[in-house]
């Protein structure tokens, strides 16, 4: 999954907002930058967030 992220952009370090969330463990729509990608549950469980202010 790391290299998928990376060669779509989504790098260490990325301001990324959490668009939506589906329920039932379903997939959720990350943003960077106006780039919207979705991805499954399982898989954005795996990705360390810190929460911004702002």
């Amino acid at each position: 999954m790391l290299h998928r992220l990376s060669a779509l952009g989504f790098t260490e370090g990325n301001l990324i907002k959490i668009k939506q969330k589906s329920l039932f463990k379903g997939p959720c729509t990350l943003d960077k930058n106006g780039q919207q990608i979705c991805i499954r549950n399982c898989d954005a469980c795996q990705i360390m967030l810190e929460h911004v202010h702002g």
